[in-house]
């Protein structure tokens, strides 16, 4: 269901390490599902874990996969850098680690301005 607003709407891109049925991406979901009709999301992950996927762009999210092959796979910073490059986005939300390491890096060289992280899980986790 897309959300419809008038006048100008607020680009954010969500970038998260897969969309696998787990918290941090359920969480996701629930906050695009509900976030303003002023915001248009859209929501790139790097694995290749994509359960999520539906659900996702049905609650109003332009969906992309960065298609990594593995935790930590390098290959998706070269496509990562490619897709901010070809697009603008007002605020990049990144949320778990990878994403937040490889967002706020390549982010900032794409000329993000506003990036924010959300951490998921508590230190002694990691």
């Amino acid at each position: 269901m897309k959300r419809k607003s008038s006048g100008t709407k607020l680009s954010v891109c969500h970038l998260i390490d897969d969309l696998s049925h787990g918290g941090a991406q359920v969480l996701l979901a629930d906050i695009i599902e509900h976030s303003s009709a002023s915001v248009d999301p859209t929501v790139c992950y790097i694995g290749k874990r994509s359960q999520l996927h539906g659900r996702v762009e049905a609650v109003g999210a332009d969906v992309y996969s960065l298609d990594g092959q593995f935790r930590f796979d390098p290959r998706p910073v070269d496509r990562l850098w490619r897709f901010f490059r070809d697009r603008s986005f007002d605020i990049l939300h990144t949320h778990l680690v990878y994403a937040q390491l490889m967002g706020r890096i390549v982010g900032r060289a794409a000329g993000i301005k506003n990036i924010i992280s959300t951490y998921h899980a508590v230190p002694g986790s990691y």
